[in-house]
């Protein structure tokens, strides 16, 4: 493997309130959000049954790229399951992994607002856990199509911010997470990157010029039912409380660190307690969807002057260009639709698309 592009340079780390940041990213990149990382990829494969990705690549791809690769465990798997594929990492922070791993996986040093990907080169681009991490979607979306072969597949993961993330009606009125939770989803609003699954929706790919949209939610319990899973699991959320909040909240909101902290621990033992209640803990979800689509086989061979003169979101949508919506429960039958129309789904929230879901036959994740 290769750190191409990783200069000094290029990272502008800072500690801030006993946490590493690099530039103002809200998650911190230190050793103890690196091990959080790790854990998710884990149970995130466990969740995928066992599967990298749900694009159903039909072909043994050539060229692959994950967009914020973090600690590079996706990249590192997915070149090790393809070792005829250049698998190329990118993010802002240099902590992937680049020992003792597959000599066909690259990590570089990239921003992907500053999106600098070659055109019509890759057989799929994954992201995950991105929320939070753009401006635009629309213009990563679109980067994300130019770079793509005809043909080729993006998938795009992610939890649905801290309104997904536990069902606090659960805590008590005096629980401190009311108020953690809000002031999180008004400081990542004021910082210009909102923490929501809005980038989630197939009308936005449609826009990109993506067909064969797949959207699929789960609704994933706090408590799995697999002891190992699910220590990986609480772990993993009780340590991204402080690491999601501590910067926004000090920066945005006028938080005193000390207190950030506080609330956080005391947040982080409530939820742990309710985890442990039978009947509360089955009702502790969190959701995440995931979004599959395709780079037409008939798209035109990309402009290398890019970007156009039209932006590629304004693009007229294509007749014919429909998505398809998928909703689950983890380990449990999902329901698969039909084509949807997309001048139907154009006004729909996440959970009215959830709905129209429902008059599909059963499947299984």
């Amino acid at each position: 493997a290769s750190t191409r592009s990783l200069w000094t340079m290029d990272l502008d780390y800072r500690e801030l309130h006993g946490r590493r940041y690099c530039r103002d990213y809200y998650m911190p990149n230190d050793e103890l959000e690196q091990l959080r990382v790790t854990l998710l990829h884990q149970v995130f494969v466990h969740i995928l049954d066992g599967e990298l990705t749900l694009a159903p690549l039909e072909e043994p791809p050539s060229h692959v790229l994950d967009v914020g690769t973090g600690t590079g465990e996706w990249a590192i798997r997915m070149a090790e399951m393809f070792p005829e594929c250049e698998v190329v990492g990118t993010d802002i922070s240099a902590i992937a992994e680049t020992e003792s791993v597959p000599v066909n996986v690259f990590f570089e040093i990239e921003d992907a607002e500053d999106w600098d990907r070659p055109p019509d080169h890759y057989d799929m681009i994954h992201m995950r856990w991105l929320a939070g991490s753009f401006r635009d979607w629309r213009f990563v979306y679109d980067c994300a199509y130019y770079s793509l072969k005809p043909g080729g597949w993006i998938e795009v993961l992610d939890f649905d911010g801290f309104d997904g993330m536990v069902c606090i009606d659960h805590f008590p009125p005096e629980s401190p997470i009311h108020r953690l939770f809000k002031d999180i989803h008004k400081a990542a609003e004021l910082s210009g990157r909102k923490l929501s699954m809005d980038h989630l929706n197939a009308p936005d790919f449609m826009d990109a010029g993506f067909v064969d949209i797949r959207v699929m939610e789960y609704s994933l319990p706090l408590v799995f039912g697999e002891p190992s899973i699910d220590k990986l699991w609480l772990m993993a959320l009780i340590d991204g409380i402080e690491s999601s909040a501590l910067r926004l909240l000090t920066e945005h909101m006028g938080w005193d660190p000390d207190e950030c902290k506080a609330v956080c621990e005391q947040v982080a033992r409530d939820m742990a307690n309710l985890t442990k209640h039978p009947t509360t803990a089955k009702e502790l979800v969190i959701k995440l969807r995931l979004v599959v689509a395709r780079k037409p086989l008939e798209a035109p061979m990309s402009n290398d002057s890019w970007p156009a003169e039209e932006p590629l979101h304004m693009r007229t949508r294509r007749e014919g260009d429909t998505p398809r919506s998928e909703s689950a429960s983890f380990k449990v039958p999902i329901a698969h639709t039909d084509e949807i129309d997309p001048q139907a789904t154009e006004d729909l929230t996440p959970d009215e698309t959830h709905d129209i879901s429902q008059k599909g036959g059963a499947g299984e994740v």
